[in-house]
């Protein structure tokens, strides 16, 4: 008998995905590579250091990269072919009637409807945990647990104070990012140590597809409130978020990408 430990779980269901039960799972889905021909376009996968104010992504980096790919190569290494063909596959259909849209900028956010944007949160939350548990990245990634509490959910619930964060950006481009960098206001004095712990368990992930730029984030606090500058676009899941009208990003950032991932912050 095979040692049980060394089976590969699925990050969703934690079922087997060794061997044939593994699925060649796109982080980038194929009915959008093809799309926009981008499935011969080659991926640096590649990380900043963690310091304060480094943006740290597939495509802007401060180091050289790991490894080259392809979009078409960029595959997932733990989702079995269950939830592959099942719920992943409805979520892809159900979400491509509006996404090229959004892709391409023919359509902005704030003109999809509820359902939609409710949609497109769990097809970003979707990829951010498909994207975190590929990448070899220094920064934080989407905690197992949120990957687990989603698909018991009947992958229809974002976990509890996950916020997903979408934007029509002016610039287009295929970036990806996994950030350690927050803008964080706290109320009251707090112990190094839970600062720590909370600076560890927190993240922001961000993708860029075209025209349409999404963040899904968390910090590890009972008592959060994100906050998002004025023109950052709209919150899909409905978390309590206040908008800063006082402050803009983007007279400091060079790229758009950028200013949109920092102009997510953090109050607790």
């Amino acid at each position: 008998m095979g040692d049980i430990s060394l089976v590969k779980k699925c990050i969703f269901c934690y079922e087997d995905c060794s061997g044939s039960k593994r699925a060649k799972e796109h982080i980038f889905p194929q009915h959008i590579q093809r799309r926009f021909s981008i499935h011969k376009a080659k991926l640096l996968n590649a990380h900043s250091k963690v310091v304060s104010g480094d943006f740290a992504g597939g495509h802007i980096s401060i180091l050289p990269p790991e490894r080259q790919m392809t979009f078409s190569g960029f595959l997932a290494g733990s989702i079995c072919s269950k939830c592959n063909n099942g719920w992943m596959s409805d979520l892809e259909t159900k979400v491509i009637p509006f996404i090229y849209d959004l892709i391409e900028g023919y359509r902005n956010v704030s003109h999809c409807n509820n359902d939609e944007r409710n949609l497109l949160a769990l097809w970003a939350f979707k990829t951010s945990a498909v994207l975190s548990e590929s990448t070899t990245a220094p920064q934080n990634r989407l905690l197992p647990r949120h990957a687990e509490q989603f698909y018991k959910s009947g992958c229809t619930e974002i976990p509890k104070r996950v916020a997903v964060f979408a934007y029509s950006s002016e610039t287009e481009g295929f970036l990806w990012s996994l950030s350690p960098t927050w803008q964080l206001t706290t109320h009251s004095s707090l112990p190094q140590d839970l600062m720590t712990f909370m600076s560890k368990n927190a993240y922001k992930i961000f993708i860029q597809l075209g025209r349409l730029m999404l963040v899904t984030c968390y910090w590890p606090s009972e008592t959060v409130t994100y906050t998002k500058e004025q023109w950052a676009g709209f919150e899909l899941t409905n978390n309590g978020v206040d908008t800063i009208t006082s402050y803009d990003t983007r007279d400091f950032f060079e790229q758009e990408a950028e200013a949109f991932l920092m102009s997510i912050s953090a109050e607790i």
